[in-house]
């Protein structure tokens, strides 16, 4: 049986850094990144604790796959292109 997995964007309060993760449970990972329970993470450092964004993949594989498309977006492009253009058709 394939697991599912989530791509998600987090952001600080002034929505000034971005951070794109995958998890296999949502919301395990929000939760670990908003009480910063992995120490000196890139999360930790920048404050990254508010979720603008997840999409839902029926196999794991299909999420890393998003994930990694998406990281080679740069930060003004990300930050000018609203979240609902950023989901496949």
């Amino acid at each position: 049986m394939n697991k599912g997995g989530y791509i998600y964007i987090l952001t600080n309060k002034n929505k000034t850094t971005l951070y794109i993760g995958v998890t296999n449970d949502l919301c395990r990972g929000i939760f670990e990144h908003k009480n910063h329970l992995i120490n000196n993470s890139f999360t930790d450092r920048y404050n990254l604790e508010y979720c603008i964004y997840y999409e839902y993949f029926e196999y794991f594989a299909l999420a890393i796959h998003r994930e990694t498309g998406n990281c080679n977006l740069t930060a003004s492009h990300a930050q000018a292109t609203p979240p609902e253009r950023l989901k496949s058709s």
